[in-house]
């Protein structure tokens, strides 16, 4: 599969995670899609991103703004690993190269849902 291939069907996935996330309580905003190198290298220096390439450069992973209801019935901007894991875990099993962020050890990255590379 050419990497056009794989961005393309990366992005149906971003595309039904928006929809799912709705089923799972939460609402979605943009976040980041493509990064140039000059801004990853920001994000590397300001502790952001631990790699000096990220997927976000292969057009190959997404970071989203999620929101939950809050009190008064106000959407609160969330992060938080818990609120987020059942769609996390959901983009999982859509495809065995999809990883969550929120699943990672060590710097863990709610927003963040990428495919690895297909490297043939």
């Amino acid at each position: 599969m050419i990497k056009v291939e794989q961005q393309a069907a990366f992005l149906k996935d971003a595309a039904r995670l928006i929809i799912q996330a709705e089923k799972f309580g939460l609402t979605v905003t943009a976040g980041e899609l493509y990064r140039t190198q000059e801004q990853q290298d920001l994000h590397f220096k300001n502790g952001k991103s631990k790699l000096r390439h990220s997927t976000h450069q292969d057009r190959l992973a997404i970071d989203l703004n999620f929101f939950k209801r809050g009190s008064a019935d106000t959407l609160e901007l969330t992060y938080n690993k818990a609120d987020i894991q059942p769609l996390g875990d959901w983009w999982e099993t859509l495809s065995p190269w999809n990883k969550w962020g929120g699943n990672w050890s060590g710097f863990i990255d709610t927003p963040h849902f990428q495919r690895n590379e297909i490297v043939v």
